[in-house]
């Protein structure tokens, strides 16, 4: 068969007992493009006539339409979760008890694997009391389950103990400040915060715990709060996952774009040393900036990334023009008016998970609508974009162009003042206030693709396993 795994067995595939789905998006609409023997289940006629089908006419009626709007929310969000329903299969109209797991797979695809529960659930139905229903779920889940305060933890379940390596005794004896790695359990002690206000909603959490051996594992958690008889706050209920390998695969992934980064920055110094010079300025005054802004970790790297490469498309400058130290001909303007074009066509193909491509191709567009290629105004334009079109243009005033030295720090500040209303006034003054703290240098030295380093430094906890 056409779309079979790569490099899996197909009869193996088809002996799996449970239905297993793959759907795919074709750019219009999401398609059913493989399933296993078992699919039949889930299905009306014959499983291998679906192939091609959108998910949205195979799964319509009101019974089953949950299957369709999961894998699309899947594939939309690219995150894996999970449903657990009284769901009528189509094959024999018998009502089951069944968890769906939604996986995206690749950057196009959704993997969906059933599993009837309906056999566990009719026995836990044979449980006397609801507090026995809820002893048994917590100690027979097979992801690890835990009940505590914000500082320890009460109880816990034998999947924990599996995961950590410690036994339940040793478990429940230490503060939970100690089970947690140092840099993340700031950020969980304020989700616990959250959960006392707010017991009803569940929360998610990803940090790095501690096993037993002293190595660290990515925990993956739900948590949400358990109330007494008055409606307060009790204590807390999280399941925990161990995501080490996803977070292993995520950081390749950040790995390879940092590579590709490299790459491309170092093509850009080999054309003009002058541009590599700029953009890495202008990466580092929009790092602080974004600092400033509240950006999460993910975000500033993004943020870096993109304002260090935002002047790529000059590598399709002729270096004559880009070094010219008279004033350019209009025909030679014109031509470096096109660099944000050829900048977005050199990463097109690079499926980035930031905004790059806005970075690069709209740094020149200005609130107004004055600026290029696109003419955009406002918030057509992303804050990403304008926070480099804000240091990228300080920047410029305030080094050396061959046609023009630096302007004085003072005059430079001016300029860039009088241009609030193209740039945003805001980012505007955010740079300047950074400027005036001392946190921004904008006559600093680039140093050769250090700061990229830097970032890649930082990353380097995510490879501690």
């Amino acid at each position: 068969m056409d779309h079979r795994f790569v490099n899996s067995d197909e009869s193996l595939f088809d002996k799996v007992p449970v239905p297993v789905i793959r759907v795919r998006s074709d750019g219009n609409g999401l398609r059913l493009i493989d399933a296993n023997a078992a699919c039949h289940l889930l299905t009306e006629g014959k499983v291998s006539d679906l192939y091609n089908r959108d998910i949205h006419e195979i799964w319509q009626t009101p019974e089953n339409r949950h299957l369709a709007e999961n894998i699309a929310r899947a594939h939309a969000s690219h995150t894996a979760f999970q449903e657990t329903v009284w769901h009528t299969f189509v094959s024999d109209g018998q009502r089951r008890y069944v968890t769906f797991h939604y996986v995206p797979f690749h950057d196009s695809e959704v993997l969906v694997f059933v599993s009837d529960l309906t056999e566990t659930w009719q026995k836990l139905e044979q449980v006397s009391t609801l507090s026995e229903h809820v002893t048994a779920l917590f100690e027979r889940a097979s992801t690890g389950m835990l009940e505590g305060l914000p500082d320890k933890l009460a109880d816990c379940n034998e999947a924990l103990c599996r995961m950590t390596g410690f036994d339940k005794q040793e478990l429940l004896a230490m503060p939970l400040e100690q089970l947690i790695h140092p840099e993340d359990y700031p950020v969980l002690t304020d989700v616990l915060k959250v959960v006392i206000e707010n017991p009803y909603q569940v929360y998610t959490w990803l940090g790095r715990a501690r096993r037993k051996d002293g190595s660290y594992y990515w925990a993956d958690g739900s948590i949400t709060g358990i109330v007494n008889d008055k409606g307060e706050f009790n204590y807390f209920l999280a399941s925990i996952n161990d995501a080490t390998e996803r977070e292993q695969g995520q950081q390749k992934l950040r790995k390879s774009l940092m590579d590709t980064v490299r790459a491309v920055s170092a093509t850009a110094e080999i054309h003009d040393r002058y541009t590599a010079g700029h953009m890495d300025r202008v990466a580092g005054m929009s790092r602080e900036m974004g600092k400033e802004l509240g950006f999460s970790t993910e975000e500033l790297l993004g943020l870096s990334l993109g304002a260090t490469i935002h002047d790529i498309g000059k590598v399709g400058i002729p270096a004559s023009i880009l070094s010219k130290p008279g004033k350019l001909s209009k025909a030679e303007f014109t031509l470096i008016q096109d660099h944000p074009l050829l900048g977005k066509r050199i990463i097109e193909d690079i499926d980035f998970p930031w905004p790059i491509d806005k970075m690069i191709g709209d740094h020149h567009e200005r609130l107004d609508g004055s600026g290029y290629p696109a003419g955009l105004r406002g918030d057509d334009i992303s804050m990403e974009a304008k926070i480099v079109a804000v240091t990228d243009v300080f920047e410029a005033l305030v080094s050396h162009r061959p046609y023009r030295p630096g302007f004085e720090l003072a005059t430079a500040i001016d300029i860039l003042e009088s241009e609030k209303g193209k740039l945003d006034p805001q980012l505007v003054e955010c740079l300047l206030d950074l400027v005036n703290d001392g946190r921004i240098d904008p006559t600093a030295s680039p140093g050769s693709h250090k700061r990229l380093h830097e970032i890649g430094d930082k990353l380097s906890r995510f490879s501690e396993f």
